[in-house]
């Protein structure tokens, strides 16, 4: 019996690893009492560099448009989580509104990964 396969598990890690870059690159580095995830330079942070996860994950592995978009988007939405997790144990007063959080990431971060997985298609069709 021969071994499976990992490509499709190297695939899936290579694009929750570029998701959760996303997600952390633009709010990690700011303080919790000042982070504003409405404001315009972290959503064009999040945008963009979700965007561009997506599209990096369609030319580099073999994962479909929608699982693509999907992985990317879980890593996004881990790196929320991430925050979250560590700055409750922290200060368990902190993110008492982290339902909505996770929605606005959610809202934020599937649409650009579909975009950058839609927009790999042109790229990918050049090539």
């Amino acid at each position: 019996m021969t071994a499976p396969t990992s490509a499709p598990r190297k695939a899936t890690l290579t694009a929750l690893a570029l998701g959760l870059i996303a997600g952390a690159i633009p709010s990690w580095p700011v303080p919790y009492d000042k982070l504003n995830t409405m404001e315009t330079t972290i959503l064009i942070g999040w945008v963009g560099l979700t965007i561009a996860a997506a599209l990096v994950t369609r030319i580099l592995t073999p994962l479909p448009l929608k699982p693509a978009a999907f992985t990317v988007t879980a890593g996004f939405l881990a790196a929320m989580v991430l925050r979250i997790i560590v700055e409750c144990t922290i200060d368990p007063t902190d993110h008492n509104l982290w339902p909505f959080e996770i929605v606005w990431g959610v809202m934020v971060g599937l649409p650009s990964a579909f975009a950058g997985a839609f927009l790999a298609r042109f790229f990918m069709r050049t090539a």
